[in-house]
């Protein structure tokens, strides 16, 4: 009996491993069965946009700073993208900024997408007002079982339309030991730096909402940062994001020293 069932573990990690594996791409951020945000609910929410079009999620985390994952900003002058805050419509209102600064983790992976988290200096400085505040850094770890929220804009399902609204759904973290477990087959490890999360099927963070946030307790748990392809269906693997609890000395003193 032992034996058959570390067959059947290994069948479904393998069957896992067969789906087509993708870093979470640019241009392509989806929220699966979320509910419309309530206008002006998510305050540190932003839109990393190139010539108007949305590629990327981000937090707003102080006056002059936003945090997303490397892997949006990496190849990217500051000049190149704006920082859209204060919206829950893409295509109306908010306040737009120019970086002055992207400055991606010097340890940050492409190919492994380890250390996928950056920082984006705002030298004008952001307006903070009834619709935009920073989001807190957390100030303990997050535990399995625990609720959190994702939210970004992208499509609702796969293959479907991309929402003008954002979505925002609810997720549940994972055990670390569980998330590497079903990962086991890939080429690209979880690690301690990873936080993951999981949701019923069609539902959770699928292809995208890149660089966007995961709040637990009104704090920055998480940036979404990579997953399978085959997304929403039964077989679905966790979501695997970004730590910021990891990260948090790095942010503060990369914060201090670009002042």
């Amino acid at each position: 009996m032992f034996y058959v069932s570390i067959y059947i573990l290994v069948f479904v990690i393998y069957s896992s491993a067969e789906s087509l594996f993708s870093l979470l791409p640019e241009g392509d951020d989806k929220i699966l069965g979320g509910t419309d945000a309530p206008d002006g609910s998510i305050k540190y929410q932003v839109s990393l946009q190139n010539l108007g079009s949305h590629f990327c999620g981000a937090s707003v985390i102080d006056k002059k700073w936003v945090i997303t994952a490397a892997h949006c900003t990496t190849g990217r002058a500051a000049d190149s993208f704006k920082v859209v805050v204060g919206i829950n419509l893409l295509n109306a209102g908010g306040q737009k900024y120019v970086p002055d600064k992207v400055i991606i983790h010097p340890d940050f992976d492409k190919k492994l997408v380890t250390n996928d988290i950056s920082l984006i200096k705002i030298n004008k400085g952001i307006e903070f007002n009834k619709r935009v505040q920073p989001i807190a850094l957390p100030t303990e770890e997050t535990q399995a079982g625990d609720t959190l929220t994702v939210s970004g804009w992208g499509r609702t399902e796969n293959g479907g339309i991309i929402p003008n609204k954002l979505q925002v759904v609810n997720v549940t973290a994972t055990t670390l030991l569980e998330c590497q477990l079903k990962y086991a087959l890939f080429k690209t490890p979880v690690r301690e730096s990873n936080l993951c999360t999981e949701a019923p099927p069609h539902e959770g963070s699928c292809q995208g909402d890149s660089g966007g946030p995961l709040v637990n307790k009104e704090t920055l748990a998480g940036l979404v940062s990579w997953g399978t392809s085959e997304c929403g269906d039964s077989m679905k693997n966790p979501d695997v994001n970004t730590n910021v609890f990891y990260y948090k000395e790095w942010i503060k003193e990369t914060m201090e020293e670009n002042e």
